[in-house]
């Protein structure tokens, strides 16, 4: 019997629990490595396709969180708009 394989983020390598979908390409990243990519780039680093958004914490097909990269006039702003169904809790912890 196959050893099933654990999943690793492509760009950092490592198995992360919090997994990040880019969307439409659907690729899969570690939330922290996504989120610093998008803060430097527009295209999905895999396929180079535009993000239009990045899902995470998923539970179920309309259960999840979802960050939006603004755009204006070409220039990419260094700020995300978090798009969520209320109700909803945060948890902010300090660095």
């Amino acid at each position: 019997m196959a050893k099933e394989t654990e999943w690793s983020c492509p760009i950092c390598h490592e198995a992360e629990k919090e997994v990040a979908y880019v969307m439409p390409c659907n690729h899969l990243f570690c939330l922290g490595c996504i989120m610093r990519w998008v803060e430097r780039g527009t295209s999905c680093p895999l396929c180079r396709r535009m993000i239009e958004t990045v899902k995470f914490s998923v539970r179920a097909e309309d259960d999840y969180l979802q960050l939006t990269p603004k755009f204006l006039w070409g220039k990419r702003f260094s700020c995300l708009v978090l798009q969520a169904e209320l109700p909803i809790s945060f948890q902010i912890h300090s660095v």
